[in-house]
């Protein structure tokens, strides 16, 4: 992450921690009360505006690394769908207690308030260097992240060579299919670690790119919870050897239709028919792309800025409308990341331990 994207990371946690942790504030004060206090107050308007709060807020503008970053700050769970949704499991728990819910929503409250001293003190360190406010945005190139890790990683020049061939295969398909040369996206660096290749293509390519990585990431999170279906029925039905290859070829097969209707819907999405040429490259494409996050890569795209917001660019109608629809996919997108996230989670026994019910005005 570079300095730049630090600061845009402050700069979204204040704007949007701060509403958050103040309704945080006057959720934990109320529920304080009915725990110290014999006569009970309803809670219902202080939840509801913390819920309200926490699910508006636009998880869908932060980059893979940012997320990180808050994962290591202990906010991550705190914000979004997935912090309204453990407000709720705390608050309308089947066995619900004042105190304990108290003590609960007074640590995130208290996690949300050190969370916005740091960023505030990194902003303003960050301020002191550098006129990060400048707006540097181009609409003509969005910003795609390549990450190569895990059995994806780039450990030498073989690897280098193989990978840097395959995304070739991959952004041409792409490219192709909009009417564009590969040659129009560009490489803006590179990082170190796992290997990070910064890209910079146009909204048509980045929009059907995206399309793409947003119905991949559907099918793993189908197959993810598949297979714990798989899992959990071997446990209550012993199964014999033939059953169980039977239902896992069923599976797989099952993935390679999501595939093939991925190629199909995804020509159904272009506004022009393409031709034959064009379909074999796309569907190369589509399946190096699938291999490549199969193998642990990772593909982050960087929200564009809002149409709306644009003050020194004319943008075409058509421009604008690529833009929205690149905000709208790549929201969807951070959803479904964020639902794998919890399910994997779950398998790694971080679930918490709440059944939900509906919240009754005394609590």
């Amino acid at each position: 992450m570079d300095t730049r994207e630090l600061f845009s990371l402050c700069q979204w946690f204040i704007d949007h921690g701060t509403p958050a942790a103040r309704h945080y504030g006057e959720l934990q004060s109320a529920l304080q009360h009915n725990a110290t206090q014999q006569q009970k107050q309803p809670v219902r308007d202080q939840l509801n505006q913390l819920l309200s709060t926490l699910r508006s807020m636009p998880m869908h503008e932060l980059s893979d690394d940012q997320i990180y970053l808050l994962e290591g700050q202990n906010v991550i769970h705190l914000i979004g769908t997935t912090g309204a949704k453990r407000v709720e499991k705390i608050v309308k728990s089947a066995r619900f207690d004042p105190a304990s819910a108290n003590t609960d929503v007074q640590q995130m409250h208290q996690a949300m308030n050190e969370a916005l001293q740091n960023f505030t003190s990194v902003k303003d360190s960050l301020s002191k260097i550098d006129d990060f406010e400048a707006d540097q945005s181009d609409f003509d190139q969005m910003t795609i992240r390549i990450h190569f890790k895990d059995t994806a990683a780039i450990s030498d020049v073989a690897a280098w060579k193989e990978w840097s061939n395959e995304w070739f295969d991959i952004v041409r398909g792409i490219a192709m299919c909009v009417d564009e040369a590969p040659e129009n996206v560009k490489v803006l660096g590179a990082r170190q670690g796992s290997i990070i290749m910064i890209l910079g293509a146009t909204a048509a390519v980045t929009k059907l790119l995206l399309m793409i990585s947003n119905h991949l990431t559907k099918i793993a999170l189908n197959g993810l919870q598949v297979a714990n279906g798989f899992e959990d029925f071997k446990q209550k039905v012993k199964l014999n050897k033939a059953q169980i290859e039977a239902l896992e070829k069923s599976i797989a097969d099952t993935e390679k239709n999501a595939i093939k209707d991925l190629v199909k819907e995804t020509k159904d999405s272009l506004p022009n028919k393409i031709n034959g040429e064009q379909a074999n490259a796309l569907e190369k494409s589509i399946t190096k792309f699938q291999t490549f996050t199969q193998k642990g890569g990772e593909v982050d795209f960087l929200a564009p800025p809002d149409p709306d917001d644009a003050e020194d660019e004319e943008l075409s109608e058509d421009e604008a409308q690529q833009i929205t629809e690149v905000r709208e996919t790549l929201e969807e997108l951070r959803n479904i990341r964020e639902e794998t996230r919890l399910l994997t989670s779950q398998q790694d026994g971080e679930e918490d331990d709440f059944e939900d019910e509906d919240l009754n005005d005394d609590e």
